[in-house]
């Protein structure tokens, strides 16, 4: 017998001497609905955004929230558009010029994806204690649009905003348990930045250079 085999051998005797333990922690260090509540959760989330370079806007209305993104496509110079089967994109979309606009194929290659400036995908949840939000990609090219485009415009609902993962967690795992779905969750805070030994801050260097988050109050 090996030297590691004796020594293994004693940990497995005294492992199997260990009572088996009932009392199992919970998968969740911070249970729902623990976090202190400010006066306007939105707000607070806006803030979190911001402090990551992320640009958070608040409509009341889609008519709204269209004539924003009408004016942000033309400061963007117009470029082409892809936008994520989803009612909310859609919706939103519908003040575009319809030659700049394409649905997202779930099949669309990533040679074909890296070539598109704007993307418009929804957010399926926001978390409000770090600005972030909760994408749930519907094929492999939904996920491709979260990382590939320069721009990125997420939009959600204002009824989506939680306090912490910890809110939505039985939600999500529902949905990870979906047969339907990919099971996947992509969490997005900000636009992608790093920085080098020098602390200098660098965006856009593995994902999205600008990303900006749209709710909508009254969907």
């Amino acid at each position: 017998m090996s030297v590691r085999d004796a020594i293994l051998g004693r940990i497995r005797a005294v492992l199997a001497q260990e009572p088996e333990s009932r009392n199992l922690p919970s998968y969740e260090l911070w249970p729902a609905g623990s976090w202190p509540q400010p006066g306007d959760w939105l707000a607070y989330f806006r803030q979190e955004l911001e402090r990551v370079q992320g640009e958070g806007h608040r409509f009341e209305s889609l008519e709204e929230a269209r004539r924003f993104l009408q004016q942000l496509h033309h400061e963007l110079g117009a470029p082409n558009t892809a936008i994520v089967e989803h009612p909310l994109c859609r919706s939103v979309s519908g003040g575009l010029p319809a030659g700049k606009v394409q649905v997202v194929e779930p099949t669309a290659e990533r040679t074909q994806l890296a070539t598109i400036p704007l993307v418009i995908a929804p957010a399926e949840f926001l978390l409000a204690d770090t600005g972030t939000a909760v994408l749930l990609p519907r094929s492999h090219a939904d996920r491709l649009l979260c990382y590939l485009p320069t721009v990125a415009v997420l939009i959600a609902r204002a009824d989506s905003l939680a306090a912490h993962l910890s809110d939505i967690w039985d939600r999500l795992s529902e949905q990870a348990c979906d047969s339907a779905r990919r099971g996947e969750m992509v969490l997005v805070t900000g636009p992608s930045r790093t920085a080098d030994i020098e602390k200098k801050l660098v965006l856009g260097a593995h994902g999205p250079k600008r990303l900006i988050v749209v709710v909508v109050e009254n969907v």
